[in-house]
């Protein structure tokens, strides 16, 4: 299954996810595209029967289930397909973090760019690649791996804490010179 969304923030395209579409009907790949809360999944008209067109689906449920994820490159969306082992179709929508995050993940070897403007035929050959390229696919697994032994959030703040005290401490004993 392919996974493809563009975030909370820059969902608003009806023109990308109509090229998100036309890229899928021609797959034989089963797939879910995320529109977000505020769209609605009618405005986009007939969908072929394999894709599956919803406002929202926890992330947690889904991306157990897929082969890859095409998304817009946002932190949130990257983090949590690379979590899960899963090579990455970027398409940047021009946000802050999109573009140096889909460099980093091609410079990883995890995914594959696309540049605007966006295009059936690359998108689609992009999507094809991800799901057949062994080496990709295991750099993406290798990658999840890695990030699945890093220690929980919690522990990098106490250690952040620990820090913060810790130069407190010395800044006092410096200023008390």
């Amino acid at each position: 299954m392919v996974y493809a969304t563009l975030g909370t923030t820059f969902n608003h395209s009806p023109a990308t996810f109509a090229t998100i579409l036309a890229a899928l009907s021609q797959e034989p790949v089963e797939a879910v595209v995320t529109l977000g809360r505020d769209q609605d999944p009618g405005a986009l008209g007939p969908v072929p029967e394999y894709v599956h067109v919803e406002r929202y689906v926890p992330q947690s449920l889904l991306l157990p289930h897929c082969a890859a994820v095409l998304c817009h490159g946002g932190f949130n969306s990257m983090h949590a397909a690379l979590w899960h082992g899963l090579p990455l179709v970027l398409a940047p929508m021009g946000g802050g973090d999109q573009v140096p995050n889909a460099m980093q993940a091609v410079a990883q070897g995890v995914g594959i760019r696309l540049e605007a403007p966006l295009e059936v035929t690359s998108m689609r050959a992009a999507i094809r690649r991800v799901l057949v390229d062994a080496p990709l696919r295991a750099r993406a697994q290798a990658l999840g791996a890695a990030m699945r032994t890093l220690p929980p959030l919690a522990e990098a703040v106490r250690q952040l804490e620990t820090l913060a005290g810790t130069w407190g401490r010395a800044e006092a004993v410096l200023q008390a010179r």
